[in-house]
Formats: structure tokens, sequence, C-alpha cells
């Protein structure tokens, strides 16, 4: 779950994920952050 205030008056953020996390994980966190603030 990602809040959008978690991003409120953020510019930039950092994406951190273990060896064994799938691309696909990723892909989809970057996706709904993207959503979220563009």
């Amino acid at each position: 779950e990602i809040k959008k205030s978690w991003l409120k008056g953020t510019n930039i953020i950092g994406i951190t994920a273990g060896a064994s996390t799938p691309d696909w994980i990723i892909k989809e966190v970057k996706k709904r952050i993207g959503d979220i603030g563009g």
C-alpha cells in the first residue's frame, strides 16, 4: 500500500528491493508511485 500523503512535498524518491524481489514487483511499485505523484 502506497499512500499519497507519503509523497507530499517530495521531488525525488528512492526505491529499494532485495535481490530476490522479482522485477515485475519493482516495476509495479514504480508505476503506482508515478500514478500517484506524476
